[in-house]
């Protein structure tokens, strides 16, 4: 074995020359240098590092590898890990909160090429499937999305609950459906309530019209346009949205003595006539009249 040795005072190793490093050799190969700029280089390092400092950058243009369970650890305590388990890769913090912070952060798949979570500051918190869009926040409440655009919305005020329809392109018919089995797409499922743009709500519980009326005169009512007084005890309510068909239930009252018979049954008018119930005679009376179905 030989031995290069100081006693009680320093070693130099000089290497005379610009650009000239300190080479260390193990068998005629080369196993560690040290450049004329003080840079270390081996082909290993032994030891937890634990009393390294002076340490600005780690690296370099290359990266820096860990084997499977190996952490990187922040914090005094250990207190934030960064490694993989050879299946799943572990953010883990075991010392008060985990805070990303960026004016916009971004929840992406492995490719980088599908939004998962959008977070902007100042906006909104954006949720995608597939990567289409279905849930944004505003400063009202949440706007629901359908197909990869927001047209459909739920705006939650401090002691009321909206729920709105805010088509893109302002096209008719738009309505709120509350059905099971339900995919995707504007229809499908089964539909047990919808609210059409114009208030009606429809379901097999709720009416499709009705009225409270004295002859031609409205008090109150709900998809009829108007009534038209036929003549004596004989009345037409006119619907402002058709029926579906035909089919569909009606059953009427008439104040006092009267009662309320159907005449004409259509998709667009229920013809009724109020009649005296002793005599039968038809007698304007004051009525009530409503209709279920489709």
């Amino acid at each position: 074995m030989s031995t290069i040795k100081s006693s009680n005072e320093h070693l130099t190793l000089n290497a005379d020359g610009s650009g000239k490093d300190i080479k260390f050799q193990s068998n005629g190969s080369e196993v560690a240098s040290i450049s004329d700029g003080g840079v270390v280089t081996a082909t290993s390092y032994a030891g937890s590092g634990a009393n390294l400092t002076g340490i600005s950058s780690v690296g370099g243009a290359t990266g820096v590898d860990f084997n499977d369970n190996v952490k990187a650890r922040f914090g005094t305590s250990n207190d934030l890990e960064i490694y993989h388990d050879a299946t799943n890769s572990l953010l883990v913090n075991n010392t008060g909160g985990l805070r990303l912070c960026s004016d916009t952060v971004y929840f992406r798949n492995a490719a980088n090429n599908e939004n998962g979570l959008v977070f902007t500051a100042d906006g909104s918190v954006d949720l995608y499937h597939n990567n289409s869009i279905r849930l944004q926040t505003n400063a009202t409440g949440i706007q629901l999305g359908m197909d990869g655009s927001l047209d459909g919305g739920i705006v939650s005020a401090i002691h009321s609950l909206f729920f709105n329809i805010d088509s893109d392109n302002n096209s008719s018919g738009q309505q709120i459906r509350f059905a099971t089995n339900h995919n995707s797409g504007a229809s499908g499922g089964n539909t047990l309530l919808s609210i059409k743009e114009d208030g009606r709500g429809l379901s097999q519980f709720t009416a499709k019209a009705w009225a409270d009326f004295d002859q031609s005169t409205v008090h109150a009512s709900h998809n009829v346009s108007s009534i038209t007084d036929n003549g004596t005890g004989d009345y037409t309510l006119n619907w402002t949205n058709n029926m579906a068909s035909v089919n569909y239930a009606t059953s009427g009252l008439a104040e006092t003595a009267g009662y309320v018979s159907v005449w004409i049954q259509a998709a667009g008018s229920l013809r009724i006539k109020t009649a005296n119930g002793a005599s039968g005679s038809y007698t304007d009376y004051p009525a009530a009249v409503i209709a279920f179905g489709a």
